[in-house]
Formats: structure tokens, sequence, C-alpha cells
């Protein structure tokens, strides 16, 4: 079995991104003025219903767990459950006529036994869906890594990829070309694709029991011989430097500063872009191993603070061998009970086809 239950991963993605969703877009000094001088500290309810808001970042991820659920349905390419399932999304975000032909795909499907995605009114609330992803939904054309739509390298691929890097557990080389494949259904531009293939094989071996460590220098060897991986490959390089220095920026900063904001992290970029997002996510993660303080970093900046804090949250958790993120964050999460079924679905048939 994997270290870590996929729910652990999937839930404490999820409070990442609803907690970054909170501070996504503003500027670290907007954070400061709203928030104090140590930022945001844990999750709070934007709408007054008392539940902490998940943002398009944890819809799509649950999405991506239906695209497998569909693929094992009808026996089809990964690819082709998963863009049926994005156009799920995309459908009960816009509230489009379904095209022809594509109608059905609204309706409960077989192996949805417990709940109705496609009926699920959180999941019609837009979240600041990204217009990367809506406007390649859009477009009906073929998609693939060699069929591009467009040259958009922007975080929505890498942040919704966390559940192919479950489901292909322990075969890095599968996650990585799966990860890529599903990114690549919406995002063109190599970086845009290839840091979610990066993504999704950090994740198949942290749950075979590597550490963030180890798992990088795999990652690395897996992206040595890609084409295009040049941009993926140094971000990661740029994260591991980043991180191994600071230990002795710690000792420097404000006891009042260093869990909230890592120095150096501004370097790495603000996260909007694929690349960005995971050299963020991982810069934190190893600089506060196993740590909640890893997650705070990596939405208490000026930039994609969802999407950040999500991949985060994922990476310390699967590494850490038992959820770190704390329990208090999870309590109001909302979708929290469709994130534990699909999850446990997710691994039961993983470890199912594994055996």
């Amino acid at each position: 079995m994997s270290t870590v239950p996929f729910r652990d991963i999937l839930l404490a993605g999820a409070a990442g991104d609803a907690i970054g969703y909170v501070v996504e877009f503003d500027d670290v000094e907007t954070i400061k003025e709203n928030y104090g001088p140590h930022g945001l500290r844990g999750p709070l309810s934007l709408d007054g219903s008392g539940e902490w808001l998940i943002s398009d970042d944890t819809q799509m991820t649950l999405f991506t767990i239906d695209g497998i659920f569909w693929s094992r349905q009808r026996g089809d390419a990964l690819t082709k459950g998963l863009y049926r399932s994005y156009m799920r999304w995309y459908y009960m975000q816009t509230g489009e006529e379904p095209r022809r032909g594509q109608k059905s795909w609204l309706k409960k499907q077989p192996y949805e036994t417990t709940y109705n995605l496609a009926k699920d009114h959180r999941l019609q609330e837009r979240r600041h869906p990204g217009m990367t992803c809506l406007t390649a939904l859009r477009d009906p054309a073929d998609r693939s890594m060699t069929q591009p739509l467009n040259d958009s390298k922007g975080c929505g691929g890498i942040m919704r990829v966390a559940p192919i890097g479950l489901y292909f557990h322990g075969d890095p080389e599968a996650a990585y070309e799966n990860g890529c494949a599903c990114a690549a259904i919406t995002h063109s531009h190599p970086s845009g694709y290839i840091a979610a293939g990066a993504m999704a094989s950090y994740l198949a071996l942290l749950c075979d029991g590597h550490t963030l460590r180890q798992a990088g220098k795999v990652v690395k060897e897996i992206l040595r011989v890609k084409e295009n991986a040049d941009e993926v490959y140094d971000a990661i390089v740029a994260a591991e430097k980043a991180a191994a220095n600071v230990p002795a920026l710690r000792k420097k900063a404000g006891a009042d500063d260093w869990w909230y904001y890592l120095p150096g992290l501004e370097a790495l970029g603000e996260g909007f872009v694929a690349e960005e997002t995971l050299a963020i996510a991982l810069y934190c993660a190893l600089a506060y191993s196993g740590s909640r303080y890893a997650v705070l970093a990596a939405l208490n900046h000026g930039g994609d603070s969802d999407s950040t804090a999500g991949i985060c949250a994922q990476l310390v958790t699967a590494e850490a061998r038992r959820n770190r993120i704390p329990e208090e964050w999870l309590e109001h999460l909302e979708c929290r009970d469709i994130i534990i079924d699909m999850a446990d679905r997710l691994e039961k048939i993983s470890f199912e086809e594994k055996a």
C-alpha cells in the first residue's frame, strides 16, 4: 500500500488551495495589511457560510479523478476520459449547451454510485477558473502534445495533476508521461505540461516511500533525457539550491517572520506559470519538510497562492507518511465528503490494478 492514504494527500491539497484562495492575487503588503505581519495563518470563510471554499484547482483535481474512472469504465485511453471529464467541468462552469454527442456526458455515470459530480452545485461555482482552461476546452479541435492549441505554460495543468501521480504510484515514468498528457489537453507550451509531468512523478515516488530529495534525483534523471525540459529542470535545481540556504537564513530572520515568508521565494517567480508553481512549492516543502509552515510560506507571497500552497501541501503530506496538515484546516473544508469518497475509490482501483 501507499505510505500515505490518497485521501490525506488530496485533502491536504484542497486545504492549501482553500487557504491560498483567500489571498490569491494579493501582493505581500496587502496580505500584511489585511492579516498582520505574519500573514494569513489558516483558513477563512469567504462567503459567510462557515465553509472554507475551494478554488478551480480542487474542482479540476476532482474531475481528473473522474477522468480516470471514466477511462476505466469505457476501456478508453486516459486522455479521452480526462477530456470528457474536463468538458463536464467546462459545461458546469459556463452553462453552455453541450455540443452534439456530448450531452450524455453530463448525466450520472455508472461508476458514480454515491455521488453525482455533474449535479453537485459546489462544483458549478466559479472560483476564478483559468482562462486558458476555458478557452482551450471551448475549442473543439483535437489536442495533444503533438497538436498544440496554444502557447500557454500557465499553472492550470499542474494544479490538477495530483491524481495522476497517485494512480501511477511507484512508476515515475508512467506518472510523468500521463501527467504531461493530462496537462497538454489545455496547455500546449512544453513547460506547461512538462512541469505537470514532473509533479506527477514526484507524487508517484513519494507514495512509494521516497523523500523529496530522493524523488528529486529521479525526476531530474527523467527530465535530462526529455526534449524541451530544460526550463522545468532548471526551476527544480533553483528551488533545491534556494532551500539549501534556508537554515542559515532562518538564524538571521526575526522570530516573527521566518516561517511565514521565506527569503528567496520571490526569486523563483510568482507561480502563475507552471515551472514557477512547482519551484515555489518544492522550495517551501524542502525548507520546512513535513510542516504546516511550508504551506503557510507557500501562500503568503504575491502570486498564485492557491496553486503554490495546494501543491506544496500535497508534497509535504505525501512525504510525511502521515497527514501533518492540521485537522482544524480540514474541519469545514468545502467538498471534503466527495474528496474522501473519490480519493478512496482511486486508491482502491490503483492497488487492485497493481495486485
